[in-house]
């Protein structure tokens, strides 16, 4: 749900290298609080951490790779009674 009165604070890194001829390495991590100012509780249904590492092989016009994405504390809207959301890492 999109809210009005919102502040966030936080920040994030990323990390790019050359490993070798044709093989690179990315990599990212976010950590971010939002909060609703109406009643000062945590925004839900967005992850509070956020991770990426890409591995590709660059050849010519190719390029072959894999990533690996993780999500991280995600909160339910307040009133929802299911459990609570577990991290998950997405492999792509």
């Amino acid at each position: 749900t999109n809210a009005v009165n919102q502040s966030a604070t936080g920040g994030e890194f990323e990390v790019n290298l050359h490993l070798a001829d044709h093989w690179r390495l990315n990599s990212s991590y976010s950590l971010q609080d939002a909060i609703n100012e109406r009643d000062d509780s945590p925004v839900a249904d967005r992850p509070r951490r956020l991770g990426k590492i890409n591995l590709a092989y660059h050849r010519n016009d190719w390029v072959v790779n894999t990533q690996a994405f993780y999500v991280g504390d995600r909160r339910r809207e307040a009133g929802d009674l299911r459990k609570p959301i577990d991290d998950y890492w997405l492999l792509n």
